[in-house]
């Protein structure tokens, strides 16, 4: 039933916008009497306004898409219709009831304050308690996680059930926030969340207990056998500056061993079982090896890494433990502790079950994860590129990379002037140069219009205006990046904060970092150093240099075999093709800015930019824009229609494959862009992860990987031999494109900055 059909008072309520008006407030939809799973959501909007029903707006219709996908909607006439969606007529079954925590529109169609939800709670008590049958409590969306259970964030809370005053309760997301223009990636959620529901309802859901031991030698024998997830807890992220508590290992779901740190005879039982060789599990591996490593455990292999494969499976969606273990698993919120551990918090008891669970997750997970993996076709990527990349990653981060601490004081100096003097220009005419908000209103003044003052539209907005006082930004920006990296915001972290006694910083890199492909660095970022600061960077010992080897216009040359395009192909192997373009289209003169056009049109062909895009940029017609386009097109046929033929596949099958055999389903942002992108972008990095697991096997000293090239120590004066072991790896023919050879650059040097291009 509808209480607005059978309740006529108006809303009481002082809080809110509609207390003593004429209009009535939204009431709830549930009949007391057959409510088995009641959907709360946060307000009414306009829409629930007028019909007095809640959810038949937009979010009403993802709503009921959502319920349909759970078997939770029946067919309707059109008359009677609850809502429209999906061109059906859908009418929710009599066991489900629909609530809202505030039953007014606030202003704006904002989000309720708590102070609001908390006048309306009688009335959310009052439709609780009248639903006799009720097994299942849905919120969604942020209030009313906050209103029932008293937590902030859905999006770490999401799809784990719990409790409220007995009653089996699952948070979701908001279904508004699965919308097209917001996050329509999270309706996939919402489905397997709504269907969690169903399952749960049904067979009824106990918080599942963990049973956490001490470590034993019977322990240790029996995990050798079967195999094992192990999880590290530890007092920092960082390894220079954090410290190993416990570690835990589980073969069952609801089992555990765990060693404490200092706990010798625990610990030495955990040394020989993580050097053991037996089957191995983690979540994150590039997390805990590391750590164990520099605690003085040489554990060699990990066999299969929960996190990585979520990310092969799974794209575009996170691949935390929290969110691996809602979707496979009904275990509950835990991690929320997390803080709490960093924070030394936790009893001894809280740490080991908190530490037991994580692994006897991780060790439930795999089954599903290994489905996954078979069911699309994933398996020889995970277990040929990814595992082993892993592997290599995990020994550049145990080695690390040594930073010139001796040069802390001079850089700090340099910096301090530079960026003072910015600073001083900017304040004597009342303005904060770190202040987005008044460089904005600086810029509007100066008849600059620009959507952010991040260094990307100070970019464009230069090659629009070329006004003098953004050029000065731009080259403010470096500095005070360089600021921000060696010494942190408050001068206490940064580079300098986190290397070891050695001098050595370890980045924790992870090659499965990206949706395409890509590694990632973290802890920190060694991957988006300025040139300008690569300098500090030095081999591990004085009669050692740095040698550097970078695919050239990798990118370019992947588009150019995957399109088929020979004529491409031909140019981007012959020449310099941004510069021969811009000459074609500007003459011999052509500008720096000119030659971006160029290059910008170039990419854009190949991942599908538009050529209005390019003359926002650029501050040129889009006319102009077109043209020039046009003649790329009609010199390059086969790369235009690349980019076509992959959005069709889009369009047909829902994802693209790569060629090394990775797939996405592109579950938002800009299809057409993405769909271009994706082929190129995860073939060449996956031509990067293959090269640094050769070159790791082949027993070269590699310590960096940055975009597409990697750099290795060797010893002073033998450039040829490294050189050319360097090149026989990185151009082998590559049998996914074509047997192609990629022409390799290699530059050595003493420091990562000062390199010299070796010539043979």
């Amino acid at each position: 039933m509808l209480r607005s059909e059978i309740d006529e008072r108006r809303c009481d309520n002082t809080h809110c916008p509609l207390y003593n008006s004429t209009k009535k407030p939204v009431w709830d939809y549930y009949d007391p009497e057959t409510c088995e799973i009641l959907f709360i959501a946060e307000a009414p909007g306009a829409d629930e306004e007028i019909k007095g029903r809640p959810l038949v707006g937009p979010a009403g219709g993802v709503f009921f898409q959502a319920l349909h996908h759970a078997g939770l909607t029946r067919l309707g006439e059109p008359f009677h219709s609850y809502v429209y969606t999906a061109h059906m007529n859908l009418d929710p079954v009599d066991r489900i009831g629909i609530a809202n925590i505030c039953h007014c529109r606030p202003p704006g169609n904002r989000a309720p304050t708590p102070a609001e939800a908390r006048e309306c709670s009688k009335y959310l008590a009052e439709t609780i308690s009248s639903c006799s049958k009720l097994k299942c409590i849905v919120t969604m969306g942020d209030t009313p996680l906050y209103h029932l259970l008293g937590e902030r964030s859905i999006t770490k809370r999401r799809g784990m059930p719990t409790t409220f005053n007995g009653i089996l309760c699952l948070p979701t997301v908001h279904p508004a926030s699965c919308l097209p223009f917001r996050s329509p990636e999270n309706f996939d959620l919402l489905c397997k969340d709504f269907v969690k529901a169903v399952r749960l309802s049904e067979t009824g859901w106990t918080y599942p207990e963990i049973e956490v031991e001490d470590i034993t030698p019977e322990a240790v024998e029996e995990l050798k056998k079967t195999g094992y997830a192990f999880d590290i807890e530890t007092t920092d992220l960082s390894i220079a500056n954090g410290r190993i508590l416990g570690i835990a290992f589980s073969n069952h779901p609801s089992k555990a061993y765990h060693a404490e740190r200092n706990n010798l005879t625990e610990w030495v039982l955990a040394k020989e079982l993580l050097e053991a060789d037996c089957y191995k599990v983690a979540q994150g591996n590039s997390f805990d090896v590391p750590f164990l490593n520099a605690d003085g455990i040489r554990i060699e292999n990990v066999d299969f890494d929960t996190q990585y494969a979520q990310k092969l499976i799974d794209p575009d969606l996170p691949a935390t433990l929290a969110h691996i273990a809602s979707l496979y698993t009904d275990q509950p919120y835990y991690k929320g502790q997390r803080d709490e551990l960093l924070a030394g918090k936790l009893s001894t008891r809280e740490r080991k079950e908190y530490c037991g669970r994580d692994a006897a997750v991780t060790w439930e997970v795999v089954p599903h994860l290994k489905a996954g993996l078979k069911e699309h076709d994933l398996e020889k990527v995970f277990y040929e590129i990814i595992m082993p990349s892993s592997r290599t990653a995990n020994r550049m981060q145990i080695k690390g990379v040594k930073i010139d601490v001796s040069r802390r004081a001079e850089l700090e100096a340099e910096i301090s002037k530079n960026v003072g003097e910015w600073r001083e220009l900017f304040e004597s005419y009342g303005y904060n140069i770190d202040s987005p908000v008044q460089l904005r209103e600086l810029l509007s003044k100066l008849g600059i219009r620009v959507a952010s003052t991040d260094k990307k539209h100070l970019e464009r907005a230069y090659h629009r205006y070329m006004h003098p006082i953004i050029q000065l930004l731009l080259d403010y920006r470096p500095w005070k990046k360089m600021e921000a990296m060696l010494f942190g915001k408050e001068g206490d972290k940064g580079l300098f904060a986190q290397v070891d006694a050695n001098g050595i910083i370890h980045t924790r890199f992870k090659p499965n970092g990206t949706a395409n492909s890509r590694w990632s660095s973290s802890n920190p970022n060694l991957q988006n150093i300025p040139k300008e600061l690569r300098h500090i960077f030095i081999p591990s010992e004085p009669h050692l240099n740095f040698m550097q080897a970078d695919y050239t216009r990798l990118e370019l040359h992947v588009a150019a075999n995957l399109s088929g395009d020979a004529e491409f192909l031909h140019d981007v192997e012959t020449t310099n093709i941004h510069d021969q373009l811009a000459v074609e289209f500007y003459g011999p003169n052509y500008t720096p800015k000119q030659k971006l056009i160029a290059k910008a049109l170039i990419f854009g062909t190949i991942y599908g930019r538009s050529a209005r895009s390019v003359a926002m940029e650029f501050g040129i017609t889009i006319a102009e824009a077109e043209k020039l386009q046009h003649r790329i097109a009609g010199r390059y046929p086969r790369l235009v229609n690349f980019a076509l033929r992959n959005l069709r596949q889009i369009k047909s099958q829902g994802y693209l494959r790569s060629v090394f055999g990775r797939h996405r389903y592109f579950l938002s942002g800009n299809i057409e862009s993405d769909a271009a992108n994706y082929p190129v972008q995860t073939a060449a990095g996956d031509v990067n992860n293959v090269s640094a697991i050769l070159i790791d096997k082949a027993g070269l000293d590699i310590r960096l990987a940055v975009h597409d090239s990697c750099v290795i120590q060797y010893p002073r004066g033998e450039e040829d031999a490294y050189a050319q072991k360097l090149i026989e790896i990185m151009s082998r023919p590559i049998p996914e494109i074509n047997n192609y050879r990629f022409p390799v650059k290699i530059e050595y040097g003493p420091n990562w900055r000062d390199l010299e291009e070796w010539h043979g």
